[in-house]
């Protein structure tokens, strides 16, 4: 059975001005100029989650061919789809070091499954502990002691301000192969 594309989505990181708040926001709405999405998980699904893509169609700079974002409308979480807090299995998105400014990008958390997600970067100026928590382990007793599969929470998104990066993929490279390989056509680089 194929299962690629099925799994809980991870937080999208929109590209934001900054506004009011404090760098230990563990929730926020996502109309708020601050902060970074959540990702989907156990717990629900935020408003702005990421598409599936495949993992082997990437460009040279491992970046996906198309990044496409799903607007769902909704929150999505109680009080909000954007800042640390990780709700269940998904990660936490940011929260900047410098929220007025938003120009200190820390990670957003990583998704949990048989194990926790893990905390996100720093911010990169302060150097502020405000990346996204990490979401929570399963209990072994919920996945039936390994005889169920659970999908781990998708990962939260960092904040950013300035990030620019093309949304499709340069004619010059081909796709990842099954071993992992990618290969330049323009100027012959492995």
């Amino acid at each position: 059975m194929e299962a690629s594309g099925r799994g809980f989505r991870g937080g999208v990181s929109r590209q934001l001005t900054g506004g009011a708040g404090i760098n230990t926001d563990f929730r926020t709405l996502s109309t708020i100029n601050n902060n970074a999405g959540k990702a989907e998980g156990i717990a629900g699904t935020p408003r702005y989650v990421l598409n599936f893509f495949n993992p082997f169609n990437l460009d040279g700079a491992f970046n996906p061919p198309t990044v496409s974002t799903t607007d769902t409308g909704v929150e999505g979480y109680p009080n909000g789809s954007h800042a640390r807090g990780a709700p269940g299995n998904a990660g936490g998105g940011a929260t900047d070091g410098n929220p007025s400014a938003n120009d200190q990008n820390p990670g957003g958390g990583g998704g949990g499954n048989g194990g926790s997600g893990g905390m996100g970067g720093r911010a990169w100026g302060s150097n502020a502990p405000t990346g996204g928590f990490g979401g929570i382990a399963i209990p072994t007793a919920v996945i039936n002691n390994g005889q169920r599969l659970f999908m781990g929470g998708g990962g939260g998104a960092g904040t950013t301000n300035n990030g620019s990066r093309s949304t499709t993929r340069p004619a010059s490279h081909t796709a990842i192969t099954n071993s992992m390989q990618i290969t330049n056509t323009a100027n012959g680089n492995y």
